[in-house]
């Protein structure tokens, strides 16, 4: 664990820490015993025990969070964190990736007033591949996922070929790492499984599609599993994600693969979380999107969700799931969503 470029932990910092059956949790443990920080270690998960973490934060004056990037959204967009006071936060380190950086940043800052706001990327095989290094206040390219720590290489293959592809390329991510091990307990590093997830020369292959640029950094767009391929074509859903999320009334988007029964291409299907309140049908979504894509990206189907007080959302009974759903490549061009 490189600390002094990753965590930059103190006797002064008081943290609450990730859960320990992630692999960054007990580095995090590890390294308060070295720096000797204080750590807070809560029961349970984030999404489940959020009013136990923000009153820790509030009581203990806690100065560094470690979160998924999903509890970071959670939190922000729950009003709960209204009633407490976090302004002892002065960091926050993320584990994953935000479609909409910016205004995840700039509710970070309205709501914490920290001065760094910083993501790490690793996996449980290769420990911590890369960071975002401390720098001025929120002055990052927060879109990527930082530089490589010390001792770590990595090159990106294609999915497909398995050559090694230049900058701006997408393709999976392979690593070589010093600390690189053999994944969880019951994994056996002699195991056939194991030997397929490395390259010839030894580099270990993450699973997640990105790529990497001129200067060094780390982008990562995708599992390698949630690349769609259509017409020899390579693209995430991403784009559609953040697409469907700047619509007013979405608040947050996934999503889903589906059978297609008239093509040999994947598929797939959006699906929202929508206001409470609003009139937004799904085909006006579908259109939203549509009208701003090639045809080959289009979409056929979105589900709608209703959001819980607990920030959880569940399908909406309101909205029934369409089904047969196929790109609008194969589709007849005088079939609508509505007549499937």
């Amino acid at each position: 664990m490189q600390d002094k470029e990753v965590l930059h932990n103190s006797s002064e910092d008081i943290i609450i820490s990730m859960p320990f059956d992630k692999l960054f949790g007990i580095e995090l443990h590890l390294s308060s015993l070295i720096s000797g920080s204080k750590m807070v270690i809560i029961s349970g998960t984030f999404d489940t025990n959020i009013v136990s973490y923000l009153k820790s934060i509030q009581d203990l004056k806690v100065t560094k969070l470690i979160l998924f990037a999903s509890d970071v959204k959670l939190m922000i967009k729950n009003e709960v964190n209204l009633l407490y006071d976090m302004s002892s936060v002065k960091e926050i380190l993320y584990v994953g990736v935000f479609d909409d950086y910016n205004n995840v940043r700039q509710s970070v800052e309205n709501m914490f007033k920290c001065r760094f706001f910083r993501t790490v990327y690793g996996t449980t095989e290769s420990g911590v591949i890369s960071c975002l290094y401390k720098t001025k206040s929120f002055e990052y390219n927060g879109y990527s996922s930082g530089q490589l720590i010390s001792g770590t290489e990595i090159k990106v293959i294609d999915i497909k070929s398995g050559d090694t592809l230049p900058v701006h390329r997408v393709g999976q991510i392979c690593v070589k790492s010093k600390q690189l091990g053999i994944g969880y307990f019951t994994d056996d590093i002699n195991s056939i499984q194991f030997g397929d997830r490395l390259t010839t020369d030894g580099y270990f292959k993450t699973n997640d599609a990105g790529y990497y640029d001129n200067q060094g950094n780390i982008y990562i767009e995708s599992k390698v599993s949630d690349i769609l391929h259509i017409d020899d074509q390579m693209f995430t859903p991403t784009e559609l994600q953040i697409l469907l999320l700047s619509h007013p009334d979405v608040i947050d988007t996934s999503v889903i693969g589906v059978h297609c029964e008239y093509s040999d291409s994947d598929e797939e299907s959006e699906d929202r979380v929508q206001e409470m309140g609003s009139e937004t049908r799904d085909l006006d979504l579908i259109n939203f999107i549509n009208d701003r894509v090639e045809p080959i990206r289009q979409i056929d189907s979105v589900t709608a969700r209703k959001l819980l007080e607990n920030g959880r959302s569940v399908p909406s009974r309101l909205t029934p799931m369409a089904t047969n759903k196929y790109f609008s490549s194969d589709r007849n061009e005088d079939e609508t969503p509505e007549d499937q």
